[in-house]
C-alpha cells in the first residue's frame, strides 16, 4: 500500500460547498468532520451522495464525530444522555459513507474532573460499550483522541477496559505538543499497535494552532520513526486550519521516507 492511500484531508461538513471540490479533485482521501448541527440537518440521501463520489473515485474515508459540549462519562445525567446519542448518530452516519475508521473526543481532562476521574472512567466505559456495539455490526474501526490529555493513561484504562479489536486510539501530534507532560516515547511505547488513526498538524507548544506540518515545533521526524518502529501502519490524517497548512502538510508528507 502506497503511503498516499494513507493520507486522509480533514474537511468539516458544514464548509462541504467551499472546499469540497478543490480537495476531491487531489485524489486524496478525506475525513469528514460532523457536528451536532450537521447531525440535525443533513439529509442522509447527502450522505449518499457524496459517499457514492468517493467510492466512485477508488478513494477512503474516515469520520470525525461531534465533540463540542460532549463528555464520554459526564456527571451530568442529560449530558451524558446527549452524548451517546449524538455518537451513536455518528455511527448512523457511517453506516452510509462506509469509512476506514471512526474518531472520537473522550471530553476527559484531568483538570476538569479532579477527584472524578474514576467516576467519569466508569460512566464513559458504558458510553463506548454502546459504541462498540454498532461498531461491530458495521465490521468498523473506531479511535479514541488524546486532545486535553496530559499522559496515555486514561485512553490506555479505556481500551483496556472495552477489550475490542475494533478500538484503538488517535494520536493527535499537536495536541501532544501542546498538553502533554511525558515524552513522546511513552504515548508510542503505551499505545503500540492500538493507533488506528493520526491527527497532523503543527504549533508552537502554546495554542492549538492548527499549522501545516514543519510550521512549528513539533518533532515530526521523531514522530514518524517511532510510528513506523512500532510497525503500525495508521490513517495519516491532515488536520489543518488553512488551505495553506493543509498544502504544507502534504508536501510534507508526500516526501517522508518509509519503511
Amino acid at each position: 500500500m502506497k503511503l498516499k492511500d494513507d493520507i486522509h484531508v480533514a474537511l468539516p461538513w458544514h464548509v462541504m460547498d467551499k472546499y469540497f471540490e478543490a480537495v476531491y479533485s487531489t485524489g486524496l482521501n478525506l475525513e469528514f468532520g460532523l457536528s451536532s448541527s450537521v447531525l440535525d440537518s443533513v439529509k442522509p440521501g447527502e450522505f449518499e451522495r457524496i459517499g457514492d463520489l468517493m467510492r466512485n473515485k477508488g478513494l477512503s474515508c474516515t469520520l470525525h464525530a461531534p465533540f463540542f459540549d460532549l463528555s464520554a462519562g459526564a456527571m451530568d445525567t442529560k449530558v451524558l444522555e446527549v452524548t451517546r446519542l449524538r455518537f451513536v448518530q455518528a455511527m448512523d452516519v457511517a453506516a452510509i459513507l462506509k469509512p476506514r475508521c471512526v474518531v472520537y473526543h473522550t471530553g476527559f481532562s484531568k483538570h476538569h474532573y479532579s477527584g472524578y476521574s474514576e467516576y467519569w472512567l466508569r460512566e464513559s466505559i458504558e458510553t463506548w460499550k454502546i459504541v462498540m456495539q454498532h461498531a461491530e455490526k458495521l465490521e468498523l474501526k473506531v479511535a479514541v483522541e488524546n486532545v486535553f490529555d496530559t499522559d496515555p493513561s486514561m485512553l490506555k484504562k479505556i481500551i483496556s477496559s472495552v477489550p475490542h479489536p475494533l478500538l484503538g486510539v488517535c494520536l493527535d501530534a499537536g495536541h501532544i505538543n501542546v498538553f502533554s507532560e511525558v515524552a513522546l516515547e511513552e504515548w508510542l511505547y503505551e499505545l503500540g499497535d492500538k493507533i488506528f488513526e493520526t491527527h497532523l498538524h503543527d504549533n508552537h507548544g502554546k495554542y492549538d494552532e492548527h499549522i501545516g506540518i514543519g510550521m512549528g515545533n513539533f518533532d515530526f521526524q521523531a514522530f514518524f520513526k517511532l510510528l513506523w518502529c512500532n510497525g503500525t501502519r495508521p490513517v495519516l490524517t491532515i488536520e489543518g486550519s488553512t488551505p495553506e497548512a493543509v498544502k504544507e502538510s502534504i508536501g510534507y508528507l508526500m516526501n517522508l521516507d518509509t519503511p
